[in-house]
């Protein structure tokens, strides 16, 4: 089954972490996993997608994108062209920075800031995005996050753009992959870089902070993703 396959390669990659993650224990899980954080695509792409269409993240002027990875989301955005004028990539992990400015060398709207996004604001944007992010820290840190991207959004139409690993959607496939990934998150999160399923919908429609303005769960071969896009209330 390809998602016990995908489950058993972030294992393997991951296997030199052992002790609780932290932000440098996640930073470097990156810094090992490189390039081959983009064998999840098939998994991911859809509720990424999904998610800019809904933000209508194409018409924004100014983009941020918190844990850019390796430049995917920035290079198909600029790619497709849009109204982007500006894209600000920031990621933690060297080595997913390094993979980011490779791939984005040939769009000059594009910039890419090694550093951990809780230190220090984000540049002003219309829209802030984080695919696959708010999944990896901890509550108070996911909070931290949250409050960074409230500050750097314009204030008339700005809207912040997620999509994360979620719970089981219904399907007996997708129940039995997602409680695997969140019984090893439970027990050794480490070994996933921290990776675990959370409610991500739930999270923003009982912040009052954050006003949903679309929220969707999706599936692909039992791999369970949840998207929203908010503004700030």
């Amino acid at each position: 089954m390809r998602c016990a396959w995908l489950l058993a390669l972030r294992l393997a990659l991951a296997s030199a972490l052992t002790s609780a993650p932290s932000l440098k224990d996640t930073r470097r899980f990156y810094d090992v996993v490189g390039r081959a954080l983009d064998l999840l695509a098939p998994f991911e792409d859809g509720a990424r997608r999904r998610a800019l269409e809904l933000g209508d993240v194409a018409r924004a002027r100014r983009v941020v994108e918190l844990g850019c990875g390796t430049g995917r989301t920035a290079a198909e955005l600029l790619r497709n062209g849009g109204a982007v004028d500006a894209y600000t990539g920031v990621d933690a992990s060297t080595t997913m920075a390094a993979l980011a400015r490779d791939r984005l060398a040939p769009f000059p709207r594009a910039s890419v800031e090694r550093r951990d996004f809780l230190d220090g604001p984000l540049p002003a944007a219309d829209a802030v995005v984080a695919f696959y992010v708010l999944d990896l820290l901890s509550a108070e840190d996911a909070d931290a996050a949250l409050g960074a991207a409230r500050a750097a959004l314009a204030p008339s139409g700005g809207r912040f753009v997620a999509a994360s690993i979620a719970f089981a959607d219904g399907a007996p496939a997708s129940r039995a992959v997602m409680r695997t990934w969140a019984a090893v998150s439970a027990r050794a999160p480490a070994l996933l870089g921290g990776c675990r399923p959370v409610p991500l919908i739930e999270r923003f429609r009982s912040d009052a902070g954050w006003t949903v303005v679309a929220a969707e769960a999706t599936s692909v071969l039992g791999y369970a993703s949840e998207v929203v896009v908010a503004t700030p209330a």
